[in-house]
């Protein structure tokens, strides 16, 4: 989906937007940057106008969990069937990598891909979105246990 959200202070300046890469800043009605990007996301349950969804899928710009910052324990690594899921040597992964059965063959998730536990956030029904897969029933389960887990504390 497309996903706005306020760029923030850390170093980004309104001339460092990359389109090519989808990312791209403009300025709000205060003149406040707002940064403007494809999110994915996974979606936890379905309600009436909206979903809950598990999100994001990020790759912390290639770094994975290995970015400064990042609480590594709310992660997992998310990755298209036929596949394989890759860690970086400074990135050790606490839970299992969790596979998805694109939604078409032109559907793929970035090797670096990571799913952060830790953010929840409701997604309405009148926003646009492309399907890009489901979590495999290989997988589900410990999707819904690592949901579980967080939802918890």
């Amino acid at each position: 989906m497309l996903w706005h959200e306020n760029a923030g202070y850390h170093g980004t300046t309104m001339s460092q937007k990359d389109p090519s890469l989808g990312r791209e800043y403009t300025k709000g009605k205060f003149q406040e940057p707002i940064y403007s990007s494809i999110r994915r996301m996974v979606v936890i349950k379905e309600q009436k106008g909206c979903c809950r969804s598990r999100s994001p899928v990020t790759t912390y710009s290639g770094q994975g969990v290995a970015k400064a910052g990042v609480d590594r324990s709310k992660h997992t690594i998310i990755y298209t069937r036929g596949s394989q899921p890759i860690t970086r040597q400074n990135e050790p992964m606490i839970k299992e990598p969790l596979e998805v059965e694109p939604a078409r063959a032109d559907q793929k998730l970035d090797p670096m891909s990571r799913l952060n536990f830790g953010k929840v956030y409701t997604v309405e029904h009148n926003v646009k979105v492309l399907p890009v897969g489901q979590i495999t029933k290989d997988s589900l389960h410990n999707f819904n246990a690592y949901t579980r887990a967080e939802l918890s504390k």
